[in-house]
């Protein structure tokens, strides 16, 4: 199997479900932080910068570029 098939079904046996009872915090469950977490380091594993996992469990990262011209796309 190819190593984005292995690492996608790695994550969809991950029951991230949300619990219906928490309405308190983001996320609900602590096995929602362990997939982040597992996220993060893989997104830093791959060379992404400016990797950040935030309080409310959102996780940002920055993909290089991969070409030396100064390209502006605003």
């Amino acid at each position: 199997m190819s190593a984005l098939l292995d690492r996608f079904l790695r994550y969809v046996k991950i029951n991230t479900r949300s619990d219906e009872e928490v309405t308190d915090r983001t996320p609900t469950t602590e096995i929602q932080w362990d997939l982040a977490r597992l996220l993060e380091q893989e997104l830093k594993d791959l060379g992404m910068q400016n990797v950040h996992l935030n309080e409310k469990c959102f996780l940002t990262a920055a993909l290089p570029s991969n070409s030396s011209k100064d390209i502006w796309c605003g």
